[in-house]
């Protein structure tokens, strides 16, 4: 199957998912703020009042965590499945857990159960058990060259998906409700599923020069030592790999730390309301996006390798950060700085490029699983962290300075990159000669 074909089927596979699950997750608040006003409150109380919404908080964090840590253990054992017996039927597995998770949460009426539902259901997979295979279907499809700017039109998607999931997890409970509205998400996971199932063909691992003759090694083999956690431990702090995965592990939780107090800022703040985050993350995201199509083979072009492209990535996301802070009277700013986030963009996608190309083919998907599995536990644990951390900083008077913290995380790994250690760029890079148009 042509490079071109695959990277179309992962880019639209990925948007559909994260555009899917974007919806689930506003229908989701929605479903749990409801199902509290009608349980806990007296009735005719309204289902927007401030102390129905915050008291509802809880348990959507409750949920944002349980669900995370129970997908937590199904990702490796997917990546590893997927490695040995191609990327089918992992992904066919992951949109019929994605589906089954709709189902359970539009028809379980008890705020408790629904969320234990919920959380179990994360163990049939999730969002971060189908990118490392989006991924590995990419890396199989692409050569070390190309491979930045391929794994940037699929991080593309996720943006995609940010800047029209809360737009149209809006309209889908203001037209259908909660349930209907998950049913529909359902409908288009399943639909999603049987079209992949028809046109994806898996490919054959294309063979670079640039690679280190390791494509002849055989998958891990299904065992309990490559399906546990240490395996995964072992992969995070493998020799070379060490420094990457620390440098994502502090941009995941400086970015999803940012997310959840950047909400609690502007609602304080500006009086913000869900529509007008709505929007500003809706321009965060398309920002994102053009980042990963367009700006990012301007660099390429350029003959930036991606360790200069991952300390132009942190200044933007650093700058974003001390807007942010800065930005306490001024909306215009607090809009400026998301800009600015959104153009980092390819941060991860390219530190995810320098794994894959130090990784053997054979072991992509483990590889690609084990830094979703990283990504999904930060993921997991952010809010718990950045949440107290910004009440600390309320309380104190100065609730905004929280992002000085989040500028802090990503000056730290700034100066490895912008002087990488004597054979880092020899063995982690290939040089990305291309042009600006295919």
């Amino acid at each position: 199957m042509p490079s071109v074909r695959v990277v179309g089927i992962a880019f639209s596979l990925a948007m559909v998912s994260i555009v899917a699950l974007a919806v689930r997750d506003q229908l989701l608040t929605q479903h749990i703020i409801e199902l509290i006003c009608d349980t806990q409150f007296p009735a005719g109380t309204r289902c927007d009042d401030k102390h129905v919404v915050e008291h509802a908080d809880p348990y959507v964090t409750y949920g944002m965590v349980g669900y995370g840590l129970s997908s937590f253990l199904t990702i490796n054992a997917v990546s590893v499945f997927a490695d040995r017996y191609g990327k089918r039927w992992p992904v066919l597995f992951v949109l019929c857990g994605l589906s089954l998770d709709c189902i359970v949460i539009s028809q379980i009426t008890n705020v408790k159960l629904m969320l234990v539902g919920h959380c179990l259901s994360g163990l049939f997979g999730s969002l971060n058990s189908l990118f490392p295979l989006v991924y590995a279907m990419v890396a199989d499809a692409s050569t070390r060259r190309t491979r930045t700017s391929d794994f940037a039109i699929v991080e593309a998607a996720t943006f995609t998906g940010t800047a029209t999931g809360p737009y149209l997890g809006g309209l889908a409970i203001k037209t259908m409700g909660t349930t209907n509205g998950f049913l529909t998400g359902f409908g288009i996971l399943a639909v999603t599923a049987v079209t992949f199932g028809l046109v994806y063909k898996e490919a054959p691992k294309q063979i670079d020069v640039d690679d280190d003759d390791n494509d002849d090694r055989d998958p891990a083999p299904l065992t309990l030592e490559t399906l546990s956690p240490a395996h995964i431990l072992k992969t995070w702090f493998r020799p070379g790999w060490r420094f990457i995965t620390f440098t994502l592990f502090l941009e995941w939780v400086a970015s999803r730390g940012m997310t959840l107090c950047i909400n609690l800022f502007a609602k304080q703040a500006f009086d913000w309301g869900s529509y007008d985050l709505g929007l500003l993350f809706s321009l965060h995201g398309l920002f994102g996006v053009l980042t990963n199509t367009v700006f990012i083979r301007i660099f390429l072009r350029m003959r930036l390798d991606d360790c200069d492209i991952i300390v132009v990535a942190l200044i933007a996301f650093t700058t974003a950060s001390l807007d942010l802070a800065l930005g306490t009277e001024n909306p215009s700013l607090f809009v400026t700085a998301m800009v600015l986030k959104g153009t980092s963009a390819f941060l991860t996608p390219t530190l995810r490029t320098m794994v894959s190309k130090s990784a053997s083919r054979a072991e992509m998907a483990t590889v690609l699983g084990a830094l979703a599995s990283l990504e999904n536990l930060v993921a997991a644990l952010a809010g718990l962290g950045f949440g107290p951390l910004y009440d600390v900083f309320d309380h104190a008077g100065s609730p905004s300075s929280v992002f000085y913290v989040a500028a802090a995380l990503t000056v730290i790994p700034m100066p490895f990159f912008l002087r990488p250690p004597k054979g880092f760029r020899e063995r982690y890079l290939a040089l990305p000669v291309m042009p600006l148009y295919d």
